[in-house]
């Protein structure tokens, strides 16, 4: 059972290689799943793939925004101080 709680709430996306985990409390997961197939490290503050966490938020907001997945309201509030237009 999952509930949508402020601050316990999260949303995950996953490629073939890896998996992004995104909290509403602002915590993140970042797991190469080719090198770490029991995701035990997570890389989230690695400054080498920066760029692929940031892709993956990315895809993550996107198919939230675009599947209407009703976020938690915390979350939104503190997306839209973030993000002036964030219509979550």
């Amino acid at each position: 059972l999952s509930i949508n709680v402020p601050g316990d709430f999260c949303k995950s996306v996953r490629t073939e290689r890896y998996r992004y985990v995104w909290y509403a409390a602002g915590h993140e997961e970042l797991y190469d799943l080719q090198a770490d197939p029991h995701a035990w490290r997570n890389l989230a503050q690695k400054a080498d793939v920066a760029e692929i966490k940031a892709a993956l938020k990315d895809q993550l907001f996107t198919w939230l925004a675009i599947s209407e997945d009703p976020m938690d309201p915390v979350a939104a509030g503190r997306h839209r101080r973030f993000y002036g237009d964030w219509q979550g």
